[in-house]
């Protein structure tokens, strides 16, 4: 993610970006090439924080992991400080209940008045991931603006395999430049 503070800006840092490989922890020493940019609009950033969802394999259950650390690796926050990674684990039988949402809202230290803000993102988090089949979702960072709303300023989301017979919108946003070129021949 990068700050810019006008379109010249945006424009040079794109140009500098694009047709060039970019090296990051998930893409491994030997980087992607990056072919696509994301803009949005910028906003008043007051904290930053970590919000996913994932498989817990130790007990089958759809996990919401949160860090007040947000905007880093979040494999940098557990290595470092394990105890900054929450966790609450979802039951499928009820799904992601509001209080489930503003008991880890509050952990992560937000204000009162967000609490239930973020409530109803992880429930629509959970539920996007449930609809989809959806192996992990990750909004790194979510950002809490001045105003005290919610944004997820970057996104990444996997999905099971063996599940995308079921989502042909899915399949269709496949990049084939993004995916290791292995992987890619495999499937093929």
């Amino acid at each position: 993610m990068k700050l810019v503070t006008s379109p010249e800006e945006a424009e040079s840092f794109a140009a500098s970006l694009l047709g060039r490989s970019l090296v990051t922890h998930q893409t491994g020493p030997e980087g992607r090439v990056v072919h696509r940019l994301y803009v949005e609009q910028g906003c008043r950033i007051e904290r930053e924080l970590y919000l996913g969802l994932t498989l817990d394999r130790a007990t089958s259950l759809v996990t919401a992991i949160a860090s007040a650390e947000g905007g880093v690796e979040i494999e940098e926050v557990a290595a470092r400080a394990p105890e900054k990674i929450l966790r609450e684990p979802i039951r499928p039988e009820i799904g992601c209940q509001s209080f489930q949402g503003r008991k880890l809202g509050k952990a992560l230290g937000l204000p009162a008045r967000s609490l239930g803000r973020f409530a109803r993102f992880l429930t629509a988090l959970y539920e996007a991931y449930v609809a989809t089949d959806a192996s992990l979702i990750e909004i790194n960072p979510l950002v809490l603006t001045e105003e005290g709303d919610l944004v997820a300023l970057d996104a990444k989301m996997g999905f099971d395999d063996n599940a995308l017979f079921r989502h042909d919108e899915i399949r269709g946003l496949r990049d084939p430049d993004e995916e290791d070129p292995r992987e890619r021949r495999a499937q093929e």
